[in-house]
């Protein structure tokens, strides 16, 4: 056997650790039919090389032959002309040796245990093992669990303790004097809280529904672990929920607390409870009614406050319940965004008459950047998670709405501006716009069934044109900005409308705005504005002139070099020849970027 050391060669041992694995790969299962070949001893030699390894991508290529000697193993078994009890029992004390050495001794240079590490690169081995000995590996893995588990049984009863203590003695609203000692209470009450969320399934089972209140649930993360992982329905007839619900608007709390807070209620509310046969949605959409009532009353009065459109104080002490309340109304609603209609049902219920508010408050705000973010990041988290809701008509209103607000001087001046708060406002905007072209094309192409069934092509006609050209407008303008984050969720907007719905084919597009945008794109590529996306930006190039490829290379192309300054007639003619009429993907890109980088030096170098 060799010596493995440090005065060994790393190549050297790389190369014997792929010649095993080779010789175990193409040649054991020949070798293993000859009765005089020794492959016990075979791999027992393989056991010692594999754990005298001297680092860990050294050992985990051994463990590649372990693979592979395992899956020679299982399909053995499989055969109907092999004995499963005789193989196995042969290879048995080979392969649980193997098992009983993957210890947590060896670390890595990151601090992980080889077994951390094993686990999360090699489960497969462990699964091959399992799958010829299911009983062995059970037998091991259970004596670890016990002898692991057993200084933690007292635990869920002492954190019960820790927390209800601290509840009951409220001390994270003790007085103490200024000083570093009330910290610290309240970090290690919400830490002890915080801890019992993995205990949270078990503690309801063992209780079958008796839910203890030695613990005060109105203390935020008690009510955060307890609302989104228990989900049990007991907790709405629990006093202290109920005047919470009702006195939910009336709370003073810091903004993450108060997020946790109505998260946690609004989700004890709106999603399903676990092990719950009669799910009591009425009843639920009565306590949801009363909660968003008391959540949302401040800003449902700033339509009745009069002057709030002409005044500019009243319109500035407006602006903190806006953002607290549609933040919170975002966070809710995200929350429902992938669970069950019923659940999203209740939620449009119970919201559709705040949605419609905030859309008159977008009206009122629209010159103010600040306000319009707040109110887009709520619209398009409802928009997403409630789009079946709120039904196609209120959508078209919407549509209709937001354009009216966005005339097209407006875009210029809140969209393409730079600035801190036109910065921030820009990616919601532009993601609710691409949320309202995917989700709603029907309000701007109506397709009828006769047009359907006809035989005749026809052109699809655009319904609503001026709004469809003003969004594609916004969205050209958008790429002459230095906004990476906006070009790149625009450039994936455009190709994803292509993709579902031909967008480039349609011809109020083929019109207006199909060399326009090509024109903007190859200017992009000229001027490197965005190179961390020229191989998008090309996709997108192949796309557009796949429309028309004849009229791209005969007539676009020409009048690229025609309106570039400092080019004679030979020039250009030299230039058009370095993008041949090639119209694959690959070679069509390849073929741009060597005209692109010509184009930008050719007037330099002449």
């Amino acid at each position: 056997m060799v010596y493995v050391g440090e005065e060994c060669c790393s190549s050297y041992l790389s190369g014997l650790t792929e010649f095993l694995r080779l010789f175990v790969t193409l040649h054991l299962r020949r070798l293993e039919a000859w009765p005089q070949f020794p492959v016990l001893d075979l791999l027992a030699l393989l056991f010692r090389y594999t754990f005298l390894q001297p680092d860990l991508d050294a050992y985990y290529g051994c463990l590649d032959i372990w693979a592979v000697f395992l899956d020679h193993l299982a399909t053995k078994c499989s055969l109907k002309t092999e004995n499963r009890e005789a193989v196995a029992a042969k290879y048995h004390e080979a392969v649980l040796s193997l098992l009983e050495r993957l210890d947590d001794e060896r670390e890595d240079p990151d601090g992980q245990t080889e077994w951390s590490e094993l686990l999360r690169r090699t489960a497969d081995l462990l699964e091959r093992v399992a799958t010829l000995y299911p009983l062995d590996v059970r037998a091991l893995l259970l004596t670890g669990w016990h002898e692991t588990l057993e200084p933690y049984v007292s635990l869920p009863s002492l954190l019960v303790s820790a927390a209800a203590f601290g509840s009951a003695q409220r001390l994270h609203e003790a007085e103490l004097p200024p000083g570093a000692l009330r910290p610290t209470l309240v970090e290690v009450h919400a830490q002890s809280l915080a801890t019992l969320r993995p205990w949270c399934h078990w503690m309801t089972a063992a209780l079958a529904g008796h839910l203890s209140t030695s613990v005060q649930v109105d203390d935020l993360v008690a009510e955060m672990t307890v609302a989104v992982t228990v989900r049990s329905g007991a907790l709405v007839d629990c006093p202290q929920i109920q005047q919470l619900y009702g006195r939910a608007g009336q709370l003073t709390l810091g903004k993450q607390d108060r997020l946790l807070l109505y998260r946690a209620l609004s989700s004890l509310l709106l999603l399903p409870w676990q092990r719950a046969g009669d799910q009591l949605w009425e009843e639920r959409r009565r306590h949801l009614a009363v909660f968003l009532d008391s959540l949302t009353a401040e800003f449902r009065r700033l339509r009745l406050t009069p002057g709030l459109a002409d005044s500019r104080e009243l319109r500035d002490r407006a602006k903190p319940v806006i953002s607290q309340t549609l933040s919170t109304l975002s966070e809710i609603v995200t929350n429902v965004r992938s669970e069950v209609t019923k659940t999203k049902q209740l939620c449009h219920d119970c919201l559709q008459d705040t949605i419609r508010d905030s859309l008159w408050v977008f009206t009122v705000f629209a010159a103010q950047p600040d306000v319009c973010q707040d109110v887009l990041s709520f619209f398009l988290a409802a928009f997403e998670a409630l789009r079946a809701q709120m039904g196609g008509q209120f959508a078209e209103q919407c549509v209709q709405m937001f354009i009216d607000v966005f005339s097209r001087d407006a875009l210029a001046r809140n969209m393409l501006e730079e600035g801190r708060w036109r910065l921030r406002l820009k990616v919601p905007f532009f993601d609710l716009l691409a949320a309202v072209l995917e989700h709603n094309w029907r309000y701007f192409f109506r397709s009828s069934v006769l047009k359907t069934l006809s035989s005749v092509a026809e052109e699809d006609e655009v319904t609503n044109e001026k709004q469809f050209v003003v969004i594609l407008e916004a969205m050209g303008q958008s790429f002459l900005q230095a906004d990476i984050n906006v070009f790149r969720l625009n450039l994936a907007t455009l190709q994803m409308l292509n993709c579902k719905w031909k967008l480039y084919h349609k011809p109020v597009f083929r019109r207006l705005l199909l060399a326009r945008f090509m024109t903007v794109l190859l200017q992009t590529l000229l001027q490197r504005s965005h190179d961390l996306l020229r191989d998008e930006i090309a996709g997108c190039l192949h796309e557009l002139a796949a429309v028309d490829f004849a009229d791209f290379f005969d007539r676009f192309v020409p009048g690229v070099l025609l309106d570039t300054p400092g080019l004679d007639a030979p020039q250009r003619r030299t230039l058009a020849a370095l993008l041949p009429r090639r119209t694959d993907l690959p070679t069509f890109s390849a073929d741009l970027h060597r005209f692109v980088s010509d184009l930008r030096y050719y007037p330099a170098g002449q």
